[in-house]
């Protein structure tokens, strides 16, 4: 096969390849796209051969341990699905479908003793061309992917405080919710406010995303309030409208925290001494509206007993 265009491999292929080739031939990749699936790159390792002459083969990835799995996907880049067209077409990797070349794929698939394919799984080879290409280009110009990665990393790497405007409803301590009458709705209006939910370290940066890691809590979430932080490791982040504070320093995290949880204690501390003090009117408020309920219900069975077929209704 030859080159039509000068190829320009993304870092993802970079690192594909880096991580196929640093074991030899023991390593390949897979390439999924299905329904079930998704579009995406499995990584897989073949151990020694046993005394039945078979090999064992070990799935990298996806794995079985997340944190193996994050730490993959960050040296991947943060990409689990990665394209392979440009790697064809140079020929520096050669690949084998089920689907296709059923022969040729259940005859590479026989050297290993276990195996748990999906069907929709390409197997990607890489070929004599592409060990040269990496010997001779590939590996620098990975090595120096690297260094960039890390230098644009370290220039952007600062600590931000994230949150959003929340709604917060004050609450009653056990006891004094129950001396409230039943029935008796509480006039206790809720409160809006912008409040700080944890520090993070940014990492790389768009027009609209801070991409962050080593997030911190800053204080609990309500089980309705939504965390600002999106996506998975090691790609979580956060939109820009959602970063309160930029170049953050601890002392000011720590600081919006506390005015935070100071604020909801005293809508809280409010809410209770205004309800305490409402609370004999709120009683009597039940007693009497009770009391009218009896006499209604009296007065309605008085009427209705002289009525041979009528039955008191309330």
């Amino acid at each position: 096969m030859t080159k039509k265009t000068k190829f320009k491999p993304t870092f993802p292929q970079l690192a594909l390849m880096d991580w196929v080739l640093e074991k030899g031939h023991k390593r390949f990749f897979t390439h999924s796209s299905s329904l079930n699936s998704g579009n995406q790159t499995w990584l897989y390792e073949a151990g020694p051969e046993g005394e039945d002459g078979k090999r064992k083969l070990f799935r990298a990835y996806p794995g079985q341990s997340r944190e193996n799995d994050v730490a993959l996907l960050e040296r991947l880049g943060g990409r689990d699905s990665i394209s392979t067209h440009q790697l064809y077409q140079q020929g520096y990797v050669m690949h084998i479908s089920p689907a296709m070349q059923h022969e040729k794929f259940n005859k590479f698939i026989s050297q290993f003793s276990e195996r748990g394919w999906h069907w929709a799984e390409q197997v990607y080879l890489v070929t004599s061309a592409g060990r040269a290409w990496w010997e001779e280009e590939g590996r620098d110009l990975h090595a120096k992917a690297v260094a960039e990665r890390a230098a644009a990393r370290a220039e952007t790497l600062r600590l931000v405080v994230i949150g959003r405007e929340s709604r917060i409803q004050p609450e009653l301590s056990r006891d004094l919710r129950a001396r409230v009458p039943e029935g008796i709705p509480l006039p206790i209006p809720s409160r809006k406010a912008l409040r700080p939910q944890a520090t993070a370290i940014v990492t790389k940066e768009t027009e609209t995303r801070f991409y962050v890691e080593d997030v911190k809590p800053l204080r609990s979430r309500s089980i309705s309030e939504r965390s600002v932080v999106e996506g998975r490791e090691p790609n979580e982040y956060v939109s820009r409208e959602n970063v309160i504070v930029d170049h953050a320093t601890p002392e000011i995290a720590r600081r919006l925290a506390e005015i935070d949880a100071e604020y909801v204690e005293d809508v809280n501390r409010i809410a209770e001494q205004t309800i305490e003090a409402l609370l004999p009117s709120l009683q009597d408020l039940a007693s009497r509206l009770a009391q009218k309920d009896a006499e209604r219900e009296d007065m309605v069975r008085e009427l209705l007993s002289g009525q041979p077929d009528a039955s008191p209704k309330p």
